[in-house]
């Protein structure tokens, strides 16, 4: 989920306050809602992708994904 985006849900830290680097999808109370590989959310991450961006082929999204997640603090 795009931080930046308007609407934006940040995840929570233990005393509720939000974080600003994870979403409420993958970050809840402190910790990661998932535990899984970046690959793994890569695939997870894939059709709500699609549903956003049908203008991108799933090699284009895919492309992208593998580009971007490893930029992420989670995955560094």
């Amino acid at each position: 989920m795009p931080m930046n985006a308007p609407g934006a849900r940040y995840g929570t830290e233990k005393d509720g306050t939000p974080n600003p680097d994870y979403c409420s999808y993958c970050y809840d109370q402190g910790q990661f809602l998932a535990n899984c590989t970046m690959e793994q959310m890569i695939q997870t991450c894939l059709p709500f992708e699609k549903q956003a961006r049908p203008d991108k082929t799933e090699q284009e999204l895919l492309d992208e994904m593998h580009q971007l997640f490893p930029t992420l603090k989670r995955w560094r």
